[in-house]
């Protein structure tokens, strides 16, 4: 009796730290492959305003994806919703990257009005 409840204890024990450094692990993979895929997203976009050209850089810093306005070099941070949907925190704009028929990403919707174009992916 003593030994099978001993053998039990190890058993759940050794099950225990098994699934939780297996959940660190899945947690670590998770978090590269959505850096990964915030990749999708980055680069230089235009868009012209009354004819006048203006650019937007969206970037990855510590994980997070930002836009930078490069008239100004004002920073955003972009949150994620789902999907291809991001919102601007603070300011509420929402932000929405469409797709070619390839499945890449080719442009920038701001604010439901503003298309920005893609004009280099990040390197």
């Amino acid at each position: 009796m003593k030994k099978s409840l001993i053998l039990t204890a190890i058993i759940v024990f050794a099950s225990y730290a098994f699934s939780k450094s297996a959940m660190a692990h899945a947690a670590s993979v998770v978090a590269i492959s959505q850096a990964d895929s915030l990749t999708a997203y980055t680069g230089k976009y235009e868009k012209d305003f009354n004819g006048k050209t203006f650019y937007l850089e969206i970037f990855l810093k510590d994980g997070v994806l930002v836009g930078k306005q490069l008239w100004d070099n004002q920073e955003m941070a972009l949150k994620h919703l789902d999907g291809d949907n991001f919102t601007v925190p603070g300011i509420d704009w929402s932000v929405k990257f469409l797709r070619d028929a390839s499945g890449l990403v080719d442009q920038v919707l701001v604010m439901g009005t503003d298309y920005w174009k893609r004009v280099k992916k990040a390197e």
